[in-house]
């Protein structure tokens, strides 16, 4: 199960550490502007929204719903 949500959530950013961390699209930088921004691991070079605000359900609804349109579907993995 772990695996799963982490794939599903790889698209609109990562769960590290037990947090969850949101891609900067224009949708999360309009609607997480108070949020704090940090690198989900050491190495990483992509800062990301740090959420934790889990019960606000139209919160998430207007992010994912806004993240949806801006975020691509990830490319399946080429076989070696």
């Amino acid at each position: 199960m772990n695996e799963f949500v982490r794939e599903v959530f790889s698209v609109a950013g990562d769960i590290c550490d037990n947090e969850l961390f949101l891609k900067r699209t224009s949708t999360a930088d309009k609607l997480l502007a108070d949020s704090k921004l940090r690198y989900p691991y050491e190495g990483s070079k992509t800062l990301m929204h740090v959420f934790d605000r889990l019960e606000d359900t139209d919160l998430i609804t207007e992010l994912l719903e806004g993240m949806y349109t801006e975020l691509h579907e990830k490319k399946p993995k080429k076989a070696k």
